[in-house]
């Protein structure tokens, strides 16, 4: 019998709120469905089975997917960090040893619960890989490559998750995806979401845009997603409607700049949410369809030839919802990368 639930070849874990329905199993926290229970915090820390738990009995552990830490010790045949963290991995598993898996670098091979929405994902960045790569996969059930202009690259220095994010400079660097259906969202409902932090605060940066590679007029975009550096400091989402209207979706407060920005804009129904850090910004009601131009291309960290307001800064963690309006009301922000399955 394995220590951990297991699951799909990998350790399931879950971050929710200890139960009083949850059971302890070789002294791991269980929740109802077998998942086990991790915790990040240090208070009441205490060690159970050679596990160290928090105040309510969850794992504290440590990412380890871009490679065991410096000081990595094994107890009991598990690797542990030097605060007493077990090091675990989100990596496919390379070897079962007493009825655990290891990836590759020895991490314990953990799954975060999958996403319900996942089959609604038109695109999923992690901007995972090697320093200085330019490949960028996308882990969207449709994956779909992007043409890659400047020098846009992974960066394994500065990550939010999984130990790397995208670099773009401010000199050219951007992907570019060929139009697609699952970037048209019509009247429906979609969620946008990415970590960001800037390299520089005093310039206009483009997220991402939908639109024609050369802009005209306002009937050439159907939405941009940016951070009005130069003069406002906040984030603002427009999008651009075939009636000829345009809905402007601004932060009430300025983007924090000393770290990565969780980011998200939710249209549900007539409303659309802007959040930064799980906290609700705005909100702005409207109900026309958006714009969808001949020739548009979806286009990440730059805007459009004529005034491309190139991203000076890091993404991690994009995702795009097509049909799904994930939040309405703050929410917790991420404490991992998104899930890659349901």
């Amino acid at each position: 019998m394995a220590l951990f639930p297991i699951s799909s070849d990998k350790v399931q874990f879950d971050t929710g709120t200890p139960a009083a329905s949850d059971q302890f199993s070789n002294g791991v926290r269980l929740k109802s469905d077998n998942t086990a229970v991790y915790g990040v915090t240090s208070g009441g820390q205490q060690y159970q089975n050679g596990l160290l738990l928090d105040a309510n009995g969850a794992i504290i552990y440590v990412d380890a997917s871009a490679g065991l830490p410096a000081n990595t010790q094994y107890t009991n045949g598990l690797p542990f960090n030097s605060s007493g963290a077990l090091c675990v991995s989100t990596n496919a598993v390379d070897e079962w040893i007493n009825g655990i898996p290891f990836d590759s670098n020895g991490a314990v091979c953990a799954v975060i619960p999958g996403d319900p929405n996942y089959n609604s994902v038109s695109l999923l960045l992690h901007f995972d890989g090697a320093d200085g790569s330019t490949t960028f996969t996308d882990n969207s059930p449709t994956p779909k490559t992007p043409t890659v202009n400047g020098n846009a690259q992974i960066d394994t220095a500065v990550f939010k998750f999984g130990g790397a994010s995208g670099l773009f400079d401010g000199t050219g660097d951007y992907l570019q995806y060929a139009q697609n259906a699952a970037f048209d969202f019509g009247s429906g409902d979609y969620t946008i979401e990415l970590q960001y932090k800037p390299n520089v605060t005093n310039t206009t940066q483009v997220f991402l845009a939908y639109t024609k590679t050369t802009v005209a007029v306002n009937a050439d975009v159907a939405f941009v997603f940016s951070y009005n550096g130069a003069t406002t400091q906040k984030v603002q989402f427009v999008v651009y409607t075939q009636a000829g209207g345009t809905v402007v979706v601004a932060s009430t407060n300025n983007l924090p700049t000393s770290d990565f920005t969780e980011i998200a804009l939710s249209r549900v129904g007539t409303a659309y949410y802007l959040f930064m850090n799980g906290v609700l910004e705005n909100t702005v009601f409207e109900s026309g369809l958006i714009n969808a131009p001949t020739g548009r291309v979806l286009r990440v960290g730059s805007y459009h030839d004529g005034t491309p307001f190139p991203l000076n800064g890091w993404i991690d963690e994009l995702r795009i919802t097509k049909g799904v309006g994930r939040y309405t009301t703050g929410y917790t922000p991420q404490t991992s990368a998104f899930p890659n399955s349901l």
